[in-house]
This record gives structure tokens, sequence and C-alpha cells, in this order.
């Protein structure tokens, strides 16, 4: 019996400790930014599923500018779009709209949709169109077709909103697509938790660090970005 009961001791402490060492590797993950010193301007990327933000707060704790979703595809417009895009420029933190691309809807479509529901702002940032593969699209066009689609987006928002988008491209999109060989004059928005993105043709100006950080001032996680210096 009392070897028995030191064998469930044992097991329980095992299970704290794995227990506590989880908590605190999800602790700092969760929390988790590059240092200033290496990237000195930081921002968030946010969409309807980031709940109520407080962009006073926000902007005290170091927030200095923001993407917020604004539309993806052809008629999903972003609920908290609107409230978010002009509470941010009462506050003072810079902000900029991001378009969703859908590979299964026409680009002038889907540049209709973004236009009608983004302001023109000569003080936003310049949008960015992001470009991944989704669950609801099992469609791949080939990369000509995909490149001349893209590229009739890209001018009716550069044309609407005064200034070329960032092209927000993921790694599984770019391998597909080569998009940062096929658009040589936009700036690249890349994503890699922790890690340095390293899958692009040429260097990216944004990095998302940490796609799901904690912070003040918001409900839910948060794409943290860095601005390469």
């Amino acid at each position: 019996m009392a070897a028995n009961g030191k064998n469930i001791i044992r097991i329980l402490a095992i299970i704290v400790a794995v227990a506590l060492t989880a908590f605190v590797v999800r602790s700092y993950a969760a929390g988790w930014a590059p240092s200033r010193d290496e990237y000195a301007t930081q921002g968030i990327a946010v969409n309807d599923e980031s709940g109520k933000a407080n962009w006073e707060q926000l902007r005290n704790i170091g927030v200095d500018f923001a993407y917020m979703t604004a539309t993806s595809g052809t008629d999903d417009r972003d609920e908290n779009f609107a409230e978010n895009f002009a509470a941010a420029r009462e506050a003072g933190v810079r902000y900029g709209a991001v378009h969703g691309f859908d590979t299964c809807r026409l680009a002038k479509d889907q540049a209709t949709l973004f236009i009608t529901t983004v302001p023109r702002d000569e003080n936003a940032l310049p949008p960015a169109i992001r470009l991944d593969f989704s669950d609801t699209c099992q469609s791949k066009l080939n990369r000509s077709a995909l490149v001349s689609e893209l590229a009739t987006l890209i001018n009716q928002i550069a044309t609407h909103s005064g200034n070329p988008p960032l092209l927000y491209v993921t790694r599984s999109f770019e391998q597909e697509y080569q998009l940062s060989k096929a658009f040589p004059n936009l700036q690249l928005w890349v994503e890699s938790t922790w890690f340095l993105p390293e899958y692009t043709a040429r260097p990216w100006v944004m990095w998302t660090a940490n796609r799901a950080r904690e912070i003040d001032g918001i409900e839910q996680p948060v794409g943290w970005i860095v601005v390469r210096n």
C-alpha cells in the first residue's frame, strides 16, 4: 500500500509539473512580441472575431497602428469594421483596411464590395489584400489566371484609396503562386509566429509575428504586426 501511495503521489506530481509548464509556455506565447529595439513600430490586425476594442487603451499600451478586416470575397463585410475604423482614427491610432481575396469570386465584384465598404481617407494606411487558401473555396486557379484577376483587384483598390495595396501573402499561397515575383512593385506583408519569415522572393515590410497575442484593450487575441526598420 505504501508503495502504491508513493506511485500515486509521483504521478500527481508529474501531472502538476506538466500542467504548470504548459501554463507558463502558453502565457509566454500569448504575450510574446519582438523587441522594440529591433522593430520600433508595432501594431495589430483585428477582425470581427476580435471583439470589442478600447482604442485609447490600445494606443496607451503601445499599439502604433491597426489593420482591420473590412471585406472578404464578394459579400462578406466585417460587422465591426466601420466602428473600429472611426474609433481608431479618433484615438490617434493609425488605421488601414484589409480585403480577403477569394479565388472563387471575380475580382471586379470583390473590388466593388471593398470600394463600397471602405471610405476614401487620405490619412489611412495603404490597404492590404490578404491572400490565403480558404476552406469554403476549393478552386485553384492557374498562376496566370490568378495573377490577372489579382491585378484587376489591385488596380481598382489602388484607384479608390489613392495608394497601391500591400500583399498580405501566407506561406502556402506564396509557395503556390510566387506572388512576390509577380508583383515586384508592391510591398509585402507576411506571417510566421515567433520565427522570422523567409518564404518570399524579396524582402517584406510587415510581419505578423504572433497570430494570437493577448493584450489589454481588446476582448480576444489579435495578430501582432511589426514593421521592418
